[in-house]
């Protein structure tokens, strides 16, 4: 029964040892601007060999990491920049400076239009004019401002409702039919 006793003792003083002893290292350094040598805030370091792991650099470009002692591939990227992959044998505490270099990327043009090449076509619309702004600018401004108002009633058919209101009658309506 002693002998058990003094077995888990010196078994329950050597688990913590043992758990202390495991060998972790850390890896930090710069990551900056290969063409000017600026520091890259929030620049992101990844590990591959472990999905979800790494970190950002700080407002210096300073990042550091505590891992086990290993083999590890670091991914180091930053948006606008060419992302570097690093092997590393952690067996020591290690510094590892990396110069990024810029990753530009020439687009497609894009060509943005307000109506479909065959609106014309689909939309079944009959009595609906389109005001153009360029239109609209070029009528003289009362005041310095153009009238959208005004610049309908130059339009054929449509007249002003009466003095001091802004309905409109359009040729064969009233002006409760005219949606402005």
């Amino acid at each position: 029964m002693p002998r058990l006793f003094f077995g888990f003792l010196i078994f329950g003083f050597l688990l913590p040892t043992a758990v202390i002893c495991q060998s972790t290292f850390t890896v930090n350094g710069y990551v900056r601007d290969a063409a000017n040598g600026e520091d890259l805030i929030g620049a992101t370091v990844s590990i591959q060999e472990r999905a979800g792991t790494g970190t950002n650099t700080n407002v210096y470009g300073f990042y550091y990491l505590t891992l086990a002692a290993g083999e590890y591939t670091l991914t180091f990227s930053y948006l606008g920049y060419q992302p570097i992959e690093k092997q590393i044998s952690l067996t020591s505490d290690q510094t590892v400076n990396v110069e990024l270099a810029s990753g530009e990327v020439e687009l497609q043009e894009v060509v943005v239009s307000a109506d479909r090449p065959d609106a014309n076509v689909q939309d079944v619309a009959m009595s609906r004019e389109n005001l153009q702004i360029e239109k609209v600018q070029k009528l003289p401004a009362l005041f310095g401002e153009v009238d959208v108002i005004r610049t309908v009633q130059l339009l054929p058919g449509v007249i002003s409702a009466g003095e001091g209101t802004t309905g409109l009658i359009v040729r064969g309506g009233e002006a409760d039919q005219t949606l402005v």
